[in-house]
């Protein structure tokens, strides 16, 4: 167990200890992996369960694995931040922790085991207690002034006179290695005088220091200096006031998620509801009411085709709003293409997708051929995804650029899968009006037929990409594009070319929203949205990149954090950026 204050080092420290241990370990030794707690719910999953889940999300490799490497001891788990997990589960965690066996290493700030013990949590009966101590004055003094003459000849009035007067503000505030190294940072600059840390009028407690502390460090680390020569990847240039306000817009959605993880997959929610509406819902309407434009003799001299297009337009840019007003939370998906074993599920999709095609295309009145192609052609669509498996590769996933280029890949495949299945039998239906029901008129059992098969449709794939919202949404529009097919202008329309165009529109458009359903969709539109308002920068994995390698961020497998608590705390605070 390892306590200590904010700022007192407790994660650097078990970051060393990974590193130690994995550096000295032999082969008999259990791998010590390093997890933040804030994603363990002590009630609903057992820290093993827990642990065995996490491994396989960081490491898709390990597959089956990681359970039984949890369940044979085979892994020490090194559990930092208990205190940023909520607070009424502190408790319970303890309790939990207490009953497990096998090797742990816990980090906590003092004052919250303290309380969570306080509150009915047990203290941890097998645990070796450590607790980090405050720096020492002359540590500090040694510290400060390695960072050269300049700097020494800046900082030595300052540290004599902290040693005279040991219950200064500042002398306090130098207790905190956090504060000690972000000291050292801001004021490495010859153009920077620390003395001005002593004025008891601007700074007259400790948390005033510290929160001068935290609020420079954002405009120090953005300063404007030429790369090195030797430079792997040149930092980019980015104005500090917009620096610290792009950063401080990620700090405030951390905070309000209560989560430590800047995950880009989780954007979405930075967007208000009434804006994700907005701009699905109107895109939906804009590309679907093209389609249906198409479908009711758009360029022709036919009357009926406003109704075409506004049927199809409020339909699926409802169904669009309906769907983003829930906020589908899709996890990225790190894919490689992979047979070996999947053939048994592969079947199962396909034949689930195959009875949804079937369904469709003799909803819309198709020749059984074509209706049987169809089947075909949908059932790939829905069991392809089978054969997107984990990457075997563990050093392939090792980045966020990484994971969203793996989910931007699934998404486009399976859209156009999509795409490709559905524009065949929609350009048949409009274009080609010498089918099995060419020859009769056209009555109400054929407009309900069609209507009910594509809501089954819609309905299925509405329930693969969303989810029951999907159902909802996505049965009822389809329902009504169904109903069209076989409308008052179904006798008049034909062409292969009215095919060709509504086939091609209509497909792009389903293909459009089976990558809206992906984590890697959701983020175009919502980097797009923040982008525009100025929220944060077009390029926002660049610019979280470029912070990693500031020192502002650290990264954590796929997602990067704040690489203080402290720094995330006050810049969710702040009201505006620094100039």
């Amino acid at each position: 167990m390892v306590l200590g204050e904010p700022g007192a080092g407790k994660t650097v420290l078990a970051l060393l200890l990974t590193l130690a241990l994995l550096e000295k370990a032999r082969p008999s030794d259990p791998v010590p992996v390093l997890l933040t707690a804030s994603s363990w719910d002590p009630r609903t999953e057992h820290v093993h369960s827990w642990l065995a889940r996490r491994l396989a999300e960081e490491y898709p490799a390990l597959g089956g694995e990681a359970g039984q490497l949890v369940s044979q001891g085979r892994i020490t788990l090194i559990l930092d931040g208990l205190d940023e997990m909520p607070e009424a589960l502190h408790a319970a965690a303890i309790n939990a922790l207490d009953h497990i066996t096998g090797e742990l290493v816990l980090t906590c700030r003092t004052t919250e085991y303290e309380a969570a013990v306080a509150s009915g949590g047990v203290l941890l009966t097998k645990a070796t207690v450590v607790e980090i101590e405050p720096v020492q004055l002359p540590d500090a003094t040694a510290f400060l002034l390695s960072a050269g003459p300049p700097a020494r000849k800046r900082w030595q009035p300052v540290l004599d006179r902290l040693q005279r007067e040991p219950d200064l503000p500042l002398a306090q505030a130098m207790a905190s290695p956090l504060m000690v190294t972000l000291a050292r940072t801001i004021y490495t600059a010859t153009t920077t005088d620390p003395a001005e840390l002593l004025d008891e009028t601007r700074f007259p407690t400790r948390a005033a220091i510290e929160g001068h502390l935290l609020e420079a460090f954002i405009p120090t680390a953005y300063a404007s200096q030429p790369a090195p020569p030797d430079a792997a990847t040149p930092l980019r240039q980015y104005p500090a006031a917009q620096a610290h306000n792009w950063l401080r817009l990620l700090a405030r959605q951390l905070d309000r998620s209560d989560t430590h993880d800047i995950a880009w997959w989780d954007l979405l929610h930075a967007v208000s509801r009434p804006a994700r509406v907005l701009l699905v819902g109107l895109a939906s309407a804009v590309v679907f009411g093209l389609a249906g434009g198409i479908a009711g003799g758009l360029g022709s001299d036919r009357p009926e085709w406003p109704l075409y297009a506004g049927s199809y337009a409020i339909a699926f840019g409802l169904a669009g709003g309906l769907v983003f007003w829930a906020a589908p939370r899709a996890r990225p998906v790190r894919v490689e293409l992979r047979f070996r074993g999947s053939w048994p599920r592969f079947f199962a999709r396909f034949a689930a997708g195959a009875a949804i095609g079937v369904a469709l295309g003799l909803g819309m009145g198709l020749p059984k051929p074509i209706v049987a192609g169809v089947g075909v052609a949908v059932g790939l669509a829905v069991g392809i995804r089978v054969w997107l498996g984990t990457p075997a590769e563990v050093d392939e996933v090792s980045s966020p650029r990484v994971v969203l280029r793996q989910d931007r890949i699934a998404a486009l495949v399976l859209g156009l899968a999509f795409a490709l299945a559905l524009t065949f039998p929609g350009g048949m239906a409009v274009g080609v009006p010498t089918l099995e029901t060419a020859g009769h008129t056209v009555g109400t059992i054929d407009i309900v037929i069609s209507a009910l098969g594509g809501a089954l449709a819609g309905a299925a794939i509405g329930a693969v990409w969303f989810g029951w919202i999907g159902v909802l949404a996505y049965g009822l529009a389809s329902g009504v594009a169904g109903g069209l097919i076989f409308g008052p202008v179904y006798p008049n329309v034909s062409g292969v070319g009215v095919g060709i165009a509504f086939g091609t529109v209509f497909g792009l458009s389903v293909a459009c929203l089976s990558v809206l359903s992906r984590a890697w969709g959701t983020f175009v539109i919502s980097r797009f949205w923040l982008a525009l308002r100025g929220d944060l920068p077009w390029q926002l994995i660049r610019f979280l990149e470029d912070a990693h390698q500031r020192g502002v961020l650290r990264q954590n497998g796929g997602v990067y954090q704040f690489r203080h608590a402290r720094l995330r705390d006050h810049l969710a605070r702040s009201q505006s950026g620094s100039s």
